[in-house]
């Protein structure tokens, strides 16, 4: 068969999700990908007798079966990985700083999240209620975008979402300033940006919001049979709806007729025609090399987007349990210092980059490896230009350099020794993740949120591009990289896709279609327990 209802372009995460929302409403479709397996970063690789996942870390949204998140509500809806076994993390993380300003342990939890920081200061207790109360209805007003098709009532998004309206272009450095919130609170909130690649002087609030709150809201979980079987899962579930998979065979263009999607030519000199094509590339890539003629405000609306930050991953393989070790956290976040800006900075080169994220999965569940041994994986980035230094003749030493130097800090602020039992290790550098998934620079965050782009101009590529039926999916989109966001990223742009209009253009949705498209969201977003507070202009409290 060659004509199918919507063609989806990388079996990523938000690929595969929107490939089985399509088949669930009974679209024809086709899946291209152009490696020989599905998931991109939702898959793991082995070495000696450890398997390691690529890079899943803790998914948020998800939450217990007795009280689920959205991204749980999907996988149980459409009958995904039913089988899996999910592991809670009850920890958010234990936060370090090498300069000896902190060293302590957080919960995965809001209340509890709240209580470990007024035992820090009593005294912040309203401040804090204002920003979680600010957070909550972030996510509500983001919820609620979504479901218009980013064309809200004006009107009644001011009236229902009022702060929002007023702070959601704020960076979070400034939201700290506006509630007066004490440093060492400020710090220890400001550790999360790590995850997000942008500090909080630049961070926008409402990002900060959407992913930090909901990874507190109902504890981070994972999977115990790593993220490639929730792919796997995936792949199974598309040929069970009679979806197709072409895997090892790449786009190689995208055809249009008069401004309108009608198929693809692959490497392979095939043509598969719909007028209906996701793309889980990013948009840089579609608009530069797979379009013959872009529209020239689709290539601006990529260019003047700066990419994000490149990521740097160490595997280790230990011959020794964790409990041996000492490692008694599953997941710390270690700073050179609490001091946002200077570390962000010093993320530019790699003699000046100390900071880092360590997780240790056994620690959640004890049989993750082998008996008696332990899995450790190191992260860090940097911003593109500190790996543009690297000379091809000095990669493989600088990369175990710098391994080596994470390695030695943990051990050194942990006062712990892991080198001696080291069996097998791993290195990813930006040039790894470019070769192995096609990103930029070796970006994982996708575009830079800053400033100028944040979560509303991510909720405008719900119009997506200037070429009617093409829509984007996946980690350059709403909400940038995070597997749960991945996902319902994939969910929410089948839908959209098939709420089009008959001429491709994007057609206003009615109050029925918005309830399809937030079956998933239905009831997620409680209105907040918090004391009502304003914020801001002339009745600051």
């Amino acid at each position: 068969m060659k004509d199918y209802d919507i063609i989806v372009i990388g079996a990523g995460s938000g690929g595969l999700a929107a490939a089985v929302t399509a088949l669930k409403k009974n679209k024809r479709v086709l899946i291209i990908e152009k490696r020989n397996v599905p998931g991109g970063f939702s898959t793991s690789f082995v070495r000696g007798r450890f398997e390691f996942d690529v890079s899943l870390h803790e998914l948020n949204s998800f939450g217990a079966y007795e009280n689920q998140g959205e991204l749980r509500r999907f996988f149980e809806n459409y009958r995904i990985a039913p089988d899996l076994q999910w592991l809670q993390i009850d920890e958010a993380f234990r936060l370090i700083s090498l300069d000896n300003e902190i060293d302590m342990e957080f919960p995965s939890d809001v209340w509890k999240f709240r209580g470990k920081l007024l035992e820090m200061d009593s005294d912040a207790d309203l401040a804090l209620s204002a920003f979680f109360k600010l957070g909550h209805e972030c996510l509500e007003a983001e919820n609620f975008i979504a479901e218009t098709n980013g064309k809200p009532d004006i009107k009644l998004l001011r009236k229902r979402y009022p702060n929002y309206v007023k702070f959601a272009s704020y960076s979070l450095d400034k939201v700290f300033k506006l509630l007066h919130m004490p440093k060492k609170i400020k710090d220890v909130l400001s550790a999360y940006w790590i995850y997000l690649g942008v500090p909080p002087e630049k961070l926008r609030f409402s990002h900060y919001a959407s992913l930090f709150l909901n990874y507190l809201k109902r504890h981070p979980y994972i999977p115990k049979e790593r993220s490639y079987a929730i792919s796997l899962s995936f792949d199974k579930k598309i040929r069970e709806l009679g979806g197709k998979i072409l895997y090892n065979t790449a786009v190689e263009k995208i055809i249009t007729e008069n401004g309108k999607v009608k198929g693809v030519l692959t490497d392979k000199n095939e043509k598969f025609f719909a007028d209906k094509i996701i793309s889980n590339l990013t948009p840089y890539t579609v608009y530069r090399n797979l379009l013959d003629n872009p529209v020239e405000r689709d290539l601006k609306k990529t260019s003047i987007r700066e990419f994000a930050s490149c990521g740097f991953t160490v595997f280790l393989g230990l011959n020794k349990s964790f409990k041996d070790l000492k490692i008694k956290n599953y997941n710390y976040i270690i700073y050179d210092t609490l001091d946002t800006q200077k570390s962000f900075a010093d993320a530019s080169s790699l003699k000046t980059n100390r900071m880092m994220t360590v997780s240790c999965p056994n620690v959640v569940s004890r049989d993750y490896s082998p008996e008696g041994t332990t899995i450790l994986v190191f992260n860090t980035f940097f911003t593109a230009d500190a790996w543009k230094e690297v000379k091809e003749k000095d990669y493989y030493k600088i990369k175990s350099d710098y391994a080596e130097k994470m390695i030695e800090t943990f051990e050194k602020k942990l006062n712990i020794s892991i080198r001696e039992f080291i069996e097998e290790i791993e290195i990813a550098t930006p040039v790894t993740y470019s070769d192995y998934l096609g990103c930029p620079d070796g970006n994982i965050y996708g575009f830079l949120y800053g400033t100028y782009h944040g979560i509303m101009d991510d909720l405008s590529f719900l119009h997506e591009s200037e070429i009617n039926g093409l829509r984007f999916c996946g980690g350059n989109t709403v909400r940038q990289f995070g597997y749960g966001q991945a996902y319902l990223s994939g969910y929410r742009a089948a839908m959209l896709s098939m709420l089009d209009g008959m001429d491709g253009k994007n057609s206003h949705i009615s109050a029925e279609d918005r309830l399809a498209l937030n079956e998933i969201d239905a009831n997620y977003y409680k209105k907040p327990r918090y004391i009502e507070i304003n914020i801001g202009g002339e009745k600051d409290e």
